[in-house]
């Protein structure tokens, strides 16, 4: 674009005269000018969209992992529950009055 703007000065300084050539000069510039800035407007709202994609996966990966996170907050609960169960069926089966095949005292 730049290389155009030089030609263009370049062919119209010397014929300063020549008032059609610096119409055609200014029509050509302001069509680059306008094809240019419809190029970026296309590429911004683009680039808009795009972020706007990524937001909404991440915001679904959260929502996913917190409900991964919860679900193993749940099991890691259920999993204390258990083992504090069998902890206490271990003790109860450990003690010597209430083993049903053990010796029994006072006999």
């Amino acid at each position: 674009m730049a290389g155009v703007v030089v030609a263009g000065v370049v062919e119209v300084v010397p014929s300063d005269r020549n008032d059609a050539a610096l119409a055609g000069l200014a029509v050509g510039l302001s069509a680059f000018a306008l094809i240019g800035t419809a190029l970026v407007l296309l590429a911004a709202r683009r680039a808009e969209r795009i972020a706007i994609e990524l937001a909404l996966y991440h915001l679904d990966q959260g929502r996913r992992a917190a409900a991964v996170a919860e679900d193993l907050r749940d099991e890691m609960e259920r999993l204390h529950t258990d083992l504090a169960r069998i902890a206490a069926h271990a003790d109860i089966a450990g003690q010597p009055g209430r083993r049903s095949n053990g010796p029994m005292l006072g006999r």
